[in-house]
């Protein structure tokens, strides 16, 4: 009943992810600040993240922008909202203590905490109550996360820390052991890893000391790992559930379901097509707010 008592503050949704925090009071809008913490070090602003892989890092640093957030919406008599926040399937107390710790320090109350994928299928429209079981794999920034539903439940859940900016922490990696570059922003890796998986590699590294050669050597492997641990989740399905799936297909959110080269790549590797949601990258926050105050969606 614990969810019952919070139903008569205000709520909010919370998706703090690896590389963004979004939050949304309801319907109508998200909000979002980068999950970075940025200090003066010497005059200079060093800015370092406050997640890792999916979770906390930084319990003041996923606070702070937790925080910063919240202040986008005037709260009644400064009552702190109950918050429904979002996990990948797989973490730990430990990591769902910092988690809740963390939006608990940035001015808001957990009222539950719920699996990512759970809350993307809300988001992207997968109907997760019907009675046959359906697939979801959502591909963040630092997890990638698959889950089946069933009657409203998951009823088999995988993850692997992996996604999005395991290919951009490689090329980073790369050019700084390689060539002495200190981190580049962002958004240029992000364009080379976009134009590799996007259009074929064609020009891929042309604003980067990257050969063609280099972007497969690096970015591959990554690749490889996502569509191999997803093609293993999808053969360790009992055989009942997994001839479901098959008929109701898998469906796909985050910011990998942009890399068309990866999609393709997962498509092979388990021998089904993938349905992209509309803005897959929202696909969390948009569940997680339709989740607010829905009961039945909180015990799913």
């Amino acid at each position: 009943m614990r969810v019952l008592n919070f139903l008569r503050r205000p709520l909010v949704a919370i998706d703090v992810g690896t590389a963004a925090t979004r939050v949304s009071f309801g319907p109508g809008g998200v909000f979002e600040r980068p999950s970075v913490v940025r200090e003066d070090v010497q005059g200079s602003v060093v800015v370092r993240p406050a997640m890792r892989f999916g979770v906390v890092a930084d319990i003041s640093g996923v606070a702070g922008v937790v925080h910063a957030l919240l202040a986008q919406r005037r709260r009644p008599w400064g009552q702190r909202p109950g918050a429904i926040v979002c996990a990948p399937t797989d973490v730990s107390a430990p990591e769902r203590d910092a988690l809740i710790e963390a939006v608990a320090e940035g001015g808001a109350s957990v009222v539950a905490v719920v699996p990512e994928p759970l809350a993307a299928a809300v988001g992207a429209g997968v109907d997760i109550a019907a009675d046959y079981a359906t697939a979801l794999v959502d591909i963040g920034e630092g997890v990638t996360d698959f889950a089946v539903f069933r009657n409203g439940t998951i009823v088999r859940s995988s993850a692997r820390r992996v996604g999005c900016g395991t290919l951009r922490a490689a090329i980073q990696e790369w050019l700084e052991l390689r060539h002495g570059l200190q981190p580049l922003p962002e958004d240029a890796v992000d364009a080379v890893v976009r134009s590799y998986c996007c259009r074929g590699g064609a020009g891929a590294g042309a604003v980067l000391p990257l050969t063609q050669d280099d972007l497969e050597m690096l970015l591959e492997p990554v690749l490889e790992e996502i569509a191999s641990f997803l093609a293993a989740a999808v053969r360790e399905l009992p055989d009942a559930i997994a001839a479901e799936v098959i008929e109701s297909g898998i469906h796909v959110t985050g910011g990998g379901a942009h890399l068309e080269r990866l999609v393709r790549r997962i498509e092979t590797g388990i021998g089904l097509p993938l349905t992209a949601s509309p803005e897959p990258r929202l696909a969390v926050i948009r569940g997680a707010t339709k989740m607010l105050g829905n009961e039945r969606l909180l015990r799913a």
